[in-house]
């Protein structure tokens, strides 16, 4: 699930390899767009217009013009299946990541792949999940072997790689305003590093995988959904938990939060989708 960012539209998608724009204000189906031959992995929008991308596991990305619904670009050139992905912070740039073990920038216009990060010391396993820092050089990018490395996108450099998990990264977020970056785990761990020093400040642990982590908004909270079915927000500045909400009957698959930071959006694998207020 993403919401375009003016929050006026929601992007679903799921295993049969559709993608579905709503409109948020009274839930109408606006379109339908379809392609990809597998089940889909990631969708994200467009930072300035209303275009989605999406990832597939036949090993292919689709962008389209949600409005139209009409397809813009098909990138082909990852061997396995494309976990994660976005655009640029200038909207210029498509950045994919595979279970290939390799990140590739693209040419939104002609497809064509401008840069490939791969081998040591990069990640020797499948990516996982990505995140971009607002400077749009850097990216975050977990394997599921639970590492986490910091690349430059001009130069296709691996800064550094962030360590300590002990299973698949499943979250990783890059806080808009303040320097911090969280990774999340099905190990049920969460670490809160510096995204300037790339020092670990802060974990959080519970019994269950966590699958997504969320900065709400500008502030120090911070959302983590859960295999347990459970929301948590904490204060990442006091370091202390301040909400648990058991919403979901079984694992919780994605979860987004509004652009007005108003209001938690979870899917889950109990076949329901649950919509509720951050401060209640």
């Amino acid at each position: 699930m993403e919401f375009n960012a003016s929050g006026e539209l929601l992007a679903t998608a799921g295993l049969d390899g559709v993608v579905q724009v709503w409109r948020v204000t009274d839930g109408k189906l606006l379109s339908r767009l379809e392609g990809p031959s597998e089940g889909i992995e990631f969708i994200a929008w467009h930072p300035q217009g209303d275009i989605i991308l999406a990832g597939s596991g036949d090993c292919t990305a689709w962008m389209w013009n949600a409005g139209a619904g009409t397809n813009m670009q098909v990138f082909a050139g990852h061997t396995a299946e494309i976990l994660c992905g976005g655009f640029t912070t200038d909207g210029k740039r498509v950045i994919t990541a595979s279970v290939d073990g390799s990140l590739r920038v693209w040419d939104p216009r002609s497809g064509v792949t401008m840069r490939i990060v791969s081998g040591h010391p990069f990640h020797a396993c499948a990516v996982t999940f990505m995140s971009l820092h607002p400077n749009g050089v850097v990216v975050f990018t977990g394997g599921d072997d639970g590492s986490v490395c910091v690349t430059n996108l001009e130069n296709g450099r691996v800064v550094t790689t962030l360590v300590g998990h002990g299973d698949s990264i499943e979250a990783i977020a890059v806080h808009p305003s303040l320097p911090y970056v969280v990774s999340a785990s099905s190990d049920g761990k969460c670490f809160v590093w510096d995204s300037a020093t790339f020092q670990r400040r802060l974990d959080f642990s519970q019994e269950y995988g966590i699958t997504r982590a969320l900065w709400i908004g500008q502030t120090h909270l911070l959302l983590t959904a859960g295999l347990d079915g459970t929301v948590r927000i904490f204060d990442v500045q006091r370091g202390t938990p301040i909400l648990e909400k058991a919403c979901h009957g079984d694992h919780i698959l994605d979860a987004k939060i509004s652009p007005d930071g108003e209001y938690i959006i979870t899917g889950s694998d109990d076949k329901t989708s649950r919509i509720f207020k951050v401060r209640e």
